[in-house]
């Protein structure tokens, strides 16, 4: 399994735990793997991984990789930044969804980050679009339909 299926699987799971449905794989330079947690959706996958890997490793995660379900907000970007992510994986794009259910802008991550001292490489991977997809969608119908 790849790991952004691996992070698809943990928005399936957040999803059927009743909360937003996004999931965040990290893996750092040496290694380790660290997931987000399905049940706390409110805490943003990217930050939430982030913060466990830190916590575990004692470190900062200088050339760690980010694999997300979809594309990271603001916040989630500037953290990664800060925390030393150099790269972040993504399958859903800002672009796709509605930014009223999603995010605090419609702007891209690369917009977000392109005034960072040090590159956050941000890259669009398609591969496992319909799926995640499919997953943002029927919660928008759920929170749609609750009106």
């Amino acid at each position: 399994m790849t790991y952004l299926q691996q992070a698809i699987n943990l928005s399936r799971k957040s999803l059927e735990a009743g909360e937003f449905p996004a999931g965040a794989v990290l893996v750092t330079e040496s290694g380790n793997v660290y997931e987000s947690d399905p049940s706390v959706a409110w805490y943003h996958g990217e930050c939430m991984v982030i913060d466990k890997a830190i916590k575990a490793e004692g470190a900062l995660l200088t050339g760690a990789i980010m694999y997300a379900s979809m594309e990271p907000c603001m916040m989630c970007s500037a953290k990664m930044y800060w925390a030393g992510v150099t790269k972040v994986y993504f399958v859903i794009p800002k672009s796709k969804t509605n930014t009223a259910y999603a995010y605090e802008d419609d702007l891209p991550m690369n917009e977000h980050t392109r005034h960072f001292h040090t590159k956050l490489e941000s890259i669009f991977d398609d591969s496992l679009l319909d799926e995640a997809l499919g997953l943002y969608e029927a919660w928008v119908k759920k929170i749609e339909a609750k009106g």
